[in-house]
């Protein structure tokens, strides 16, 4: 990390998985050019470190801190008046509550937003916060319930909304069995659908893990004019009526299973044709 903080004139940092502490996050203060950190499943490194650290890399355009457990609503409030160039920004896996969501309207440039529900009750406060955010384009909100109409219809405050990846992780699929038994599985409510067919900006939608069905499919199909790609890892649906599907609507790419290096977006589905 020592070698790393004199460099200066770094434009990209990621790491994975590492073992960094504290101490070695800190020493990062010096790469003031960064625009692009992603500290992702890096456990060691605590949330007061990063509000320490995130306020003086004032350049950040993209900022990933996936599970990173300990960075909360207070930690977040510390950064967001530095953060004002920022476009992409996830916070799956941190403790960043429905209040911290309301706060992120400081950031005026955030274009790509990745959260993940902690508590199956507070979707509907996740997405009242994020309905706020009208200059997204796109969104993830994973592992949440798809509830009724009136939920989902929260987004359609999103005018510029492209992409919305509402898939489930492997982790919550497990919980998932787990919790109703291994034949039943959160079933999709139709109006939730239905709510997401009236946002029409959309061209990209990720329900990957979800228990929908060929005639989900189809209502989002028929009713955007705009989608052009649907991703459906792990989905209840036959490769048959996939077909049928593209068949019907032929400018649909429709990818069902998995890739690894995807390109950089809110999609956690890590999908291929």
């Amino acid at each position: 990390m020592e070698y790393l903080a004199q460099i200066t004139s770094l434009h990209e940092l990621h790491f994975a998985r590492e073992e960094i502490t504290d101490v070695g996050i800190t020493r990062l203060s010096t790469l003031t050019n960064l625009q692009t950190l992603a500290l992702r499943e890096c456990a060691q490194v605590t949330g007061d470190a990063l509000s320490h650290l995130v306020p003086q890399l004032f350049n950040l355009q993209s900022l990933d801190l996936f599970q990173s457990y300990e960075f909360d609503d207070q930690q977040l409030t510390k950064c967001l008046d530095f953060l004002g160039s920022l476009t992409f920004l996830d916070l799956r896996g941190t403790v960043v509550s429905e209040e911290g969501i309301q706060q992120l309207a400081k950031l005026q440039n955030l274009q790509k937003l990745c959260l993940a529900t902690q508590h199956e009750l507070r979707v509907e406060q996740h997405l009242c916060g994020v309905s706020h955010l009208t200059q997204l384009t796109s969104l993830a909100i994973n592992n949440c319930q798809l509830g009724s109409f009136d939920l989902m219809a929260a987004l359609m405050h999103l005018k510029l909304l492209r992409e919305l990846d509402i898939s489930n992780s492997d982790q919550a699929l497990l919980r998932q069995h787990s919790d109703l038994g291994s034949a039943a599985v959160e079933p999709v409510n139709p109006h939730a659908i239905e709510a997401m067919a009236e946002i029409q900006s959309l061209t990209s939608i990720d329900v990957s893990r979800r228990s929908v069905k060929e005639e989900h499919l189809a209502v989002l199909a028929e009713r955007l004019p705009q989608l052009r790609t649907l991703f459906v890892v792990g989905c209840p649906v036959l490769y048959e009526q996939l077909q049928e599907l593209h068949r019907r609507f032929p400018e649909l790419v429709i990818h069902r299973k998995p890739v690894h290096d995807p390109p950089l977006s809110c999609s956690s589905s890590d999908l291929g044709a």
